[in-house]
């Protein structure tokens, strides 16, 4: 079976915006069978050393484009920019 990754990082580090996204995002992913991933292959947050951010698994591309282009992905991304 093939995956595809999304890969998110923080416009600024530690920012406090990017951790509320990474919360407010996970009934999204989930809603387009998208995963939480960290380097044991845990369903969880990946935080990597240095980078702060996170990596997300799509049972497709089909769905990952889905979850990029809905409205709800759209508006959580509006708020790390406030």
């Amino acid at each position: 079976m093939s995956y595809v990754f999304m890969v998110a990082r923080p416009r600024h580090e530690g920012s406090a915006a990017f951790d509320r996204f990474v919360e407010s995002s996970r009934p999204v992913v989930a809603a387009f069978d998208g995963h939480f991933q960290d380097t044991d292959g845990a369903a969880s947050a990946c935080r990597a050393p240095g980078s702060g951010g996170m990596v997300v698994r799509f049972t497709s591309m089909s769905r990952a484009r889905a979850f990029y282009d809905s409205e709800d992905y759209a508006r959580l991304r509006g708020a790390t920019e406030q």
